[in-house]
């Protein structure tokens, strides 16, 4: 019921005759958001992701479920998912409020595990409480750390709740222009490195998902035994702009996979920051040979 009211008056919202009444809209939209978010938080809104229903809190459930718009990056969420299977162990690597970590517990099944790696305070409490909204507490595990390329404490930037959060503060307020009248907050946070989790856990990901703002190699190079000793499927997101800002380049990125034998290919184009969507497989001799 409640999300029929939502889609109904999202409909009014956007008609022809409200669509330029931001007067009123401003007036009604904090009691409206109030309410809402109250009901949503006992029992979730049921939010359309691409192909997907999960149970998130109003206030993102709205944002990605509306009614001209029912897909959230596509060209990124539909690769990733398609390639899931069941008893699958899929790392989540930058989850922010669960979305991709949702997708893919929905396809592990009870047999499989999602390792959903998220730094930032707020953002973790969003993401526990998705987790539990869907009753999949069983085979989801939330890892507050930030992956790098070394073990201990580091300087983190974030904005609340945004999904750009990093390791460095301008690439959180580059890729946060409405924020650009206040700073990024700067926390400590715990950094570990795949390599060192996996060994610790005694566990390897079949596929990683990887979304850090800029950080893509430092993730990568705390990954070497797990790119040399395996054949894992990387969904990445690309800011080569970003990366400069961490001390890399998407040359760099490329040159480092190709010493491990494996491959980035771009599955969309790069959008108006430069930043693209990519998946990174191994090559045809690499998979022969292991």
């Amino acid at each position: 019921m409640l999300e029929i009211i939502h889609r109904i008056s999202s409909r009014i919202r956007h008609s022809r005759f409200l669509k330029n009444q931001r007067w009123l809209w401003e007036k009604v939209e904090p009691f409206w958001e109030k309410v809402f978010e109250w009901f949503s938080n006992r029992h979730g809104y049921s939010t359309h992701i691409n192909e997907d229903v999960f149970k998130l809190l109003y206030i993102f459930g709205s944002r990605y479920d509306r009614f001209d718009q029912r897909v959230y990056e596509p060209s990124f969420y539909q690769p990733f998912v398609q390639r899931i299977r069941e008893g699958m162990t899929v790392f989540d690597i930058g989850a922010h409020i669960g979305l991709f970590t949702l997708g893919a517990a929905k396809r592990v099944g009870k047999e499989g595990q999602v390792y959903a790696f998220e730094p930032s305070p707020e953002t973790v409490k969003i993401l526990e409480r998705h987790i539990s909204l869907n009753g999949w507490q069983d085979r989801i595990e939330l890892v507050t750390a930030v992956v790098s390329d070394v073990n201990g404490i580091v300087p983190f930037y974030t904005y609340g709740l945004s999904m750009a959060a990093s390791l460095g503060r301008e690439n959180v307020e580059v890729l946060n222009p409405e924020y650009l009248d206040t700073p990024a907050r700067k926390i400590d946070v715990t950094a570990i490195t795949l390599d060192q989790f996996c060994m610790d856990r005694d566990i390897f990901p079949d596929i990683l998902k990887i979304d850090v703002e800029g950080a893509e190699l430092m993730v990568l190079r705390g990954a070497k035994n797990l790119l040399l000793n395996n054949q894992i499927t990387i969904l990445c997101e690309i800011h080569p702009k970003q990366m400069k800002n961490c001390g890399s380049s998407l040359q760099e990125l490329t040159e480092y996979l190709d010493s491990f034998g494996y491959c980035l290919k771009p599955l969309d184009k790069p959008n108006e920051l430069g930043t693209f969507h990519s998946i990174i497989t191994p090559r045809e001799w690499r998979r022969n040979k292991i």
